[in-house]
Order: C-alpha cells, then structure tokens, then sequence
C-alpha cells in the first residue's frame, strides 16, 4: 500500500545499493567451495517506532492528502512501537571445516 501511494518515489523494496540477491542454497555452495559449512542462520527482531515512519512517509509524501492523512495517523499511533518487515533480512552463521 505505502508503495502505491509514493508510487515512483518508493524505493523501500529494492533499494540501489542491492547488488546481488542468493539463496541458502547458492550462498551454501559458495561457502562450501571456500571451505566452510553452514552452522546457523535466521531472521533478526526488527521495530520500527511509528512516530519515525509516520514522519518518513509524510516526508516523501507528494500529495497533500496523503500528508493530512499520515499526520493524523502519527498524532493517535505515533507512541506505538511496530514489528515490521520479518523476512526481508537475514543472517547466517559459517564455520572455517577443520583440515583433519
């Protein structure tokens, strides 16, 4: 929704400094082949406070009742803490395989 109201503005969802993109299995092979074997991975807690990304959409905003609407829902939601975005990073843990 948020995309379709900054329309080509937003840029949340594919930023440019993204230069690649991998799955566990691609990053498992390239880690494999450099001698290391995947031990962990997952997804890190991510919280965004609503007064910061009230403010950020009514910012990039370029239609003015799009930036009434947002402001009035920063004043009632605007103390409020949200989880967002769960999968769109991730982590993964490698260990060096010992040469035995």
């Amino acid at each position: 929704m948020t995309a379709k109201i900054m329309g080509k503005s937003w840029r949340e969802y594919c930023p440019r400094s993204v230069a690649h993109w991998f799955s566990d299995k691609t990053l498992s092979i390239l880690f494999k082949y450099y001698g290391f074997e995947l031990i962990a991975k997952g997804y890190p807690p991510k919280k965004i406070n609503a007064d910061h990304a009230f403010s950020f959409l009514e910012g990039r905003s370029v239609k003015p009742i799009f930036k009434r609407v947002i402001n009035t829902l920063n004043r009632v939601f605007g103390k409020l803490t949200f989880i967002y975005p769960l999968r769109d990073v991730k982590w993964y843990v490698f260990r060096k395989i010992s040469d035995k």
